[in-house]
């Protein structure tokens, strides 16, 4: 009678290559995470100093996309995700403080994104942000 604790080397090869499998699939999604993600923030970057239509339900207006900041990823912001970036925005017209909004450029097509104020600045515009954690 076979022992049930042992394993043939078949077995055990199979075990180790799953094992070795999951890690590289782990790898590759983190891989495919950061590359997905440096692409998105790229696309952003190009668009610094484009404008944008806003939309949040009745009221329109547009809002220019100022900056793009990079965030550093924490230590428990586990690699898989996309890395934590935010864009900030300023516009001249009267918008709802905070919501959800529908944005429009050529390039990028229209996007759905929360947005909250974040600030006035001197020259009479307020500051918007969109954040991506």
């Amino acid at each position: 009678m076979k022992d049930p604790m042992l394993i043939s080397r078949r077995g055990a090869l199979a075990a180790a290559a799953g094992v070795a499998g999951a890690a590289v699939v782990s790898d590759g999604a983190a891989i495919a995470a950061a590359i997905q993600s440096e692409a998105e923030i790229k696309g952003y970057e190009k668009l610094v100093g484009a404008t944008f239509a806003a939309r949040q339900g009745s009221s329109i207006g547009e809002l220019s996309l100022a900056e793009v900041q990079r965030s550093q990823r924490s230590s428990d912001h586990p690699a898989s995700l996309r890395a934590p970036f935010s864009l900030l925005f300023t516009t001249t017209n009267s918008l709802p403080r905070n919501g959800q909004f529908e944005l429009s450029h050529p390039e990028l097509g229209t996007v759905s994104l929360f947005l909250h104020r974040v600030g006035h600045e001197s020259s009479g515009s307020v500051e918007f942000e969109a954040v991506f954690a």
